[in-house]
């Protein structure tokens, strides 16, 4: 038709060359192969981001904790969905093996002939099941699609952490420049700004703009610079997934992509159910100021967190602990772990550290140090039985698990109880009513 526009298909009318049509059709071995390496990987993932977690909480000022509580659960999320997702892939794929070798055992397929099933119930059954080689076709396309679709969660996946990372530099670089400006305050602003890009590009979209001439000037350089800032090096293989997929919604494959999305559920659900104990296991909670101001202060429950004889396999450092639950020995040595998020309550106390430029190196580390372990005086308060515990000497310590930084005293024990006794620390860290921050260790005293 005259002035009608051709909107030309992105493949390509050359003949594919052999090598590509016959690795298309032997595609299978390589998403099995990496299938089983990306299950191996996926399943590591929850470690890795268990210690990412550990280190942000030990290495960040308070103000970075709110930011990386948000940061982190959508990692967690989403490695949850890529573990089922590929584990659901490799089953599907497993079993289109299966009836491929089942073919190559019965290449005629369901044979009519027998003696197991009526007439009537046979032409029924052949009706509803005409071609087990279509089902098996159908079956490849389904693990093809689910394995594209994961690879492309997996890509979005570390692209939007990479974003959301890159937004936590900006924000402390904003902040260094002005202090006043809170971190937490500028990722929201910056936040903000992505989700109203994200809108502006959905709205020029819509049925009443998109026609528009103003609009088609404006809307595919905006959303390719939109999504360039987002998925980065990433944006052509997810443009490319995304667009064959929303571009094929509608085609005689629907029924295929809404299988496809029904697997997507399912593995969704599942996901969810696994991602709880997930987070259970990991210390991510503890970003949050008021879970980590209540941690491990029941003084009727022998926390094994709280003793190092007691310790699990894997710890994490986070509360005061003393060498065990029985004391026996003349001294109790307590070890208090020391998060950066509790320094800048630690500088109000004690005042800011100020470094001597004239010192040198070896000096600069002693007058550290020095100050540290004076301001711990101030900072901590410790009390045995409801007595509070004066001039005790704190040194700093660098504990064998994980390196961990703290501070180390001995408290004597010829004070203590027969049998139960209590100890308690209290900190200058601060909640938002002021209170301040309480651990108790119950102990048995055998001397």
């Amino acid at each position: 038709m005259k002035g009608k526009k051709v909107i030309e298909s992105n493949i390509s009318t050359k003949k594919k060359p052999k090598w590509l049509r016959a690795l298309e059709t032997q595609s299978w071995q390589a998403e099995l192969v990496i299938s089983g390496l990306a299950i191996f990987g996926s399943l590591q993932l929850p470690s890795l981001l268990n210690n990412l977690v550990d280190y942000c909480l030990f290495n960040f000022s308070e103000e970075y904790m709110e930011v990386f509580f948000f940061l982190f659960i959508y990692p967690y999320f989403a490695a949850t969905i890529l573990i089922f997702s590929f584990i659901a892939h490799l089953i599907l794929r497993a079993l289109w093996i299966g009836m491929l070798g089942l073919v190559s055992v019965y290449p005629n397929g369901i044979n009519p002939d027998q003696d197991f099933f009526s007439k009537d119930y046979m032409k029924k059954f052949l009706k509803e099941y005409p071609d087990v080689n279509l089902f098996n076709k159908k079956l490849d396309d389904l693990c093809s699609t689910i394995f594209a679709s994961s690879s492309s969660i997996a890509i979005v996946m570390v692209m939007i952490s990479i974003t959301l990372s890159l937004i936590i530099i900006i924000a402390t670089f904003i902040n260094f420049l002005f202090p006043s400006f809170n971190i937490l305050r500028i990722v929201l602003i910056l936040g903000g700004i992505f989700f109203l890009f994200s809108l502006f590009a959905s709205l020029l979209n819509s049925k009443s703009l998109r026609n528009k001439l103003w609009v088609q000037k404006i809307h595919f350089p905006f959303t390719q610079l939109f999504g360039k800032i987002v998925y980065l090096f990433a944006m052509r293989p997810i443009s490319y997934i995304s667009m064959i997929f929303m571009t094929n919604s509608k085609s005689k494959k629907t029924s295929l992509l809404s299988l496809t999305a029904l697997v997507s559920v399912f593995t969704f659900v599942f996901a969810i159910l696994l991602v709880f104990p997930l987070l259970k296991k990991s210390n991510m909670t503890y970003f949050q100021q008021e879970n980590y101001f209540s941690y491990r202060t029941n003084s009727s429950h022998i926390k094994a967190t709280k003793y190092e004889n007691l310790f699990p396999k894997k710890t994490t450092l986070l509360t005061p602990f003393i060498q065990s639950d029985i004391i026996d020995g003349a001294t109790i040595k307590l070890f208090i772990p020391w998060l950066n998020r509790e320094q800048s309550f630690a500088d109000i106390l004690c005042g800011e550290y100020v470094e001597d430029k004239e010192m040198t190196k070896n000096e600069k580390r002693l007058a550290s140090t020095k100050y540290k372990v004076n301001c711990s005086n101030k900072y901590f308060e410790i009390s045995l039985n409801g007595t509070i515990i004066t001039d005790l000497k704190y040194y700093q310590h660098h504990h064998p698990i994980n390196g961990t930084i703290g501070f180390l005293t001995y408290i004597p024990t010829k004070d203590c109880f027969p049998m139960e006794n209590i100890l308690k620390l209290k900190s200058h860290y601060k909640n938002e009513e002021g209170k301040m921050r309480e651990t108790e260790i119950p102990f048995i005293f055998e001397g």
